[in-house]
């Protein structure tokens, strides 16, 4: 007869005894057994849980022992799980529309190796996922599933999601590292020790100036703008736009594109805005930061005697707080 553990259950018995499980115990028929004979029995046992198991056998028989202490032997077994744990870190501020990176680094601190290992993360509101680089493969949606696979004991795989962000606001991302029925230390599975403070940024075209103001037909001027993001976040995916009448000539050698004092290599291009009008269109490549000053300089040439009406304006891929100061107005008269 063996005993069968709390939280166990029967799977197999030797085949050469009939063998049938009860609630508690485990019994096997062997009949006669001659004089010096030995048979050996075996039990399968399953169980979900960890811990440590102490497995009882006794043997009984119709015919009297004569040594009865004996007839019981036991053994005990530690049945262990993968520990997995998990981490996260990223960027304590950010700015909208800026890309927000968090790296999940889960770590098999058990003694076993585990199978089946997932990481997720709910996406945080007003959020965009655009990206997730791993050894992993990922789904993303409202929930942010990467699959790790299996992982040896020591060994550790890192998750990185990447993140925008189309307001300002503070997120405070969580992961959670999987499967967590068997393991034997729940309170590592969770991380969400990052808090990101997410800026807005302000962009304010203060400037709209000509030199010269006046100029004789087929004279060319160089209309001149300044932008200042006044916000408290980087801008990102700034684009400068100065409307023009189609008639008019752009003369994109003369394009100067400066943050703060030092020139850049963006450039300007026209393209149809409207029946009758223009548009010269200049994306800054790099963020223009909090405080941060562009300034685009283009080289127009008016078609006619007369004043004329130009207008700028400027735009980024993310909310602005302010857009009552997006575009201001300029008169060039010429003769």
């Amino acid at each position: 007869t063996f005993d069968r553990p709390t939280g166990t259950s029967f799977v197999a018995g030797s085949s050469s005894s009939g063998c049938t499980s009860g609630a508690t115990t485990v019994t096997c028929t062997v009949g006669g057994l001659a004089n010096g004979a030995s048979l050996d029995l075996t039990v399968v046992l399953s169980t979900s849980a960890t811990g440590t198991f102490t497995e009882h056998a006794t043997v009984t028989s119709d015919t009297s022992d004569s040594v009865p202490t004996n007839d019981t032997g036991s053994v005990t077994t530690q049945v262990a799980a993968p520990d997995l744990g998990v981490t996260l870190s990223g960027p304590a501020t950010g700015s909208v529309g800026a890309t927000l990176v968090y790296t999940a680094t889960v770590t098999n601190n058990g003694p076993v190796g585990a199978t089946g290992v997932t990481v997720t993360m709910a996406r945080p509101a007003n959020t965009t996922v655009i990206g997730a680089a791993s050894s992993a493969t990922c789904t993303t949606s409202t929930t942010i599933t990467c699959s790790v696979g299996s992982l040896a004991p020591s060994a550790t795989a890192t998750v990185s999601i990447a993140l925008q962000s189309s307001v300002g606001q503070t997120i405070t991302p969580s992961v959670l590292v999987g499967p967590t029925a068997d393991d034997p230390v729940p309170a590592n599975n969770t991380s969400s020790t990052v808090t990101t403070s997410i800026t807005n940024a302000d962009l304010s075209l203060t400037k709209l100036v000509p030199s010269p103001t006046s100029i004789t037909i087929g004279g060319s001027t160089l209309v001149t703008g300044t932008v200042t993001n006044v916000g408290a976040g980087a801008a990102n995916g700034v684009i400068y736009q100065l409307l023009i009448p189609s008639a008019w000539t752009f003369d994109a050698s003369r394009t100067v594109v400066k943050v703060g004092t030092t020139a850049t290599s963006d450039t300007c291009t026209r393209s149809t805005y409207l029946t009758g009008t223009d548009q010269i269109r200049c994306p800054l490549a790099a963020p223009l930061a909090a405080g941060g000053v562009v300034t685009v300089a283009l080289g127009v040439t008016p078609d006619a005697i007369g004043v004329s009406t130009v207008y700028g304006a400027t735009f980024f891929g993310q909310t602005d707080p302010d857009t009552d100061r997006k575009s201001t107005r300029l008169n060039s008269s010429h003769t």
